[in-house]
């Protein structure tokens, strides 16, 4: 009896190849790309910060300014109209809070405002650069 043939190893690999290429823009790990980078790198935050504290919060601040990045434009944007409706104490109230955690957690909040400033230079890049 004739044994079948099995493809040679560089066929199955170029045939998984096109199988990843066809499943990805569908697959659960492609569409939530940016939220599992967020996560792990907040996990590896949550991990160091007890060995390193700077070096954790740098992880953790990273990780919020890069995944909430569209809560906190927005919260940006809306700041002027804060200041219309609320009066000009509450927004200086704000700001020395701000101030205070640069103070406290300077590592967290420059990192945070790094992760937002990457998410932000992705987002605005083109979506191929082929």
């Amino acid at each position: 009896m004739a044994e079948p043939s099995t493809p040679p190893p560089e066929n199955k690999f170029r045939q998984m190849m096109e199988k990843l290429r066809q499943e990805a823009p569908s697959s659960f790990w492609f569409l939530y790309r940016f939220e599992l980078i967020c996560g792990l790198l907040m996990l590896i935050g949550i991990i160091t910060s007890f060995f390193h504290r700077q070096v954790g919060g740098a992880f953790v601040g990273f990780s919020l300014g890069f995944g909430f990045y569209s809560k906190i434009k927005a919260f940006l944007m809306t700041i002027l109209d804060y200041i219309a409706v609320e009066g000009l104490f509450p927004p200086l109230m704000l700001m020395g809070t701000a101030l205070f955690l640069l103070i406290t957690l300077p590592t967290f909040i420059v990192f945070l405002i790094l992760g937002f400033g990457v998410r932000l230079l992705v987002r605005n890049l083109p979506k191929r650069l082929s």
